[in-house]
């Protein structure tokens, strides 16, 4: 029996935000210009209907698309520390965890 559960609980997982931000923004033209219902525009789209009544009432701004803190570097920071990374690899020097992360935080600052 707890197999069961476990390999529902995995399919569950897999299933986590498996929608666009442009069928969000399409079913948020639909219910706003009163063509669709929320509960309609969730079934086309595929977008969960409670996510569509959350940005309907305003409790969830529309681009909050990715859940969680946001990231610490920009996009920006990150490409140029991978860059730097990448680099430094090819040239058959590794950085540890601590050094990495030393050099990340002196992006961040």
């Amino acid at each position: 029996m707890f197999r069961i559960l476990l390999k529902e609980s995995e399919s569950k997982r897999s299933l986590y935000r498996q929608y666009s931000p442009t069928s969000v923004a399409n079913a948020m033209q639909k219910i706003r210009s009163k063509e669709m219902s929320v509960y309609n525009a969730a079934k086309v789209y595929s977008v969960p209907e409670t996510a569509l009544r959350d940005w309907v009432a305003g409790r969830i701004s529309e681009e909050t698309i990715k859940s969680g803190p946001s990231t610490l570097l920009s996009i920006d920071e990150e490409a140029a520390l991978v860059k730097h990374l990448s680099y430094m690899a090819s040239l058959r020097y590794g950085y540890t965890r601590a050094e990495v992360l030393e050099i990340a935080s002196e992006y961040t600052v």
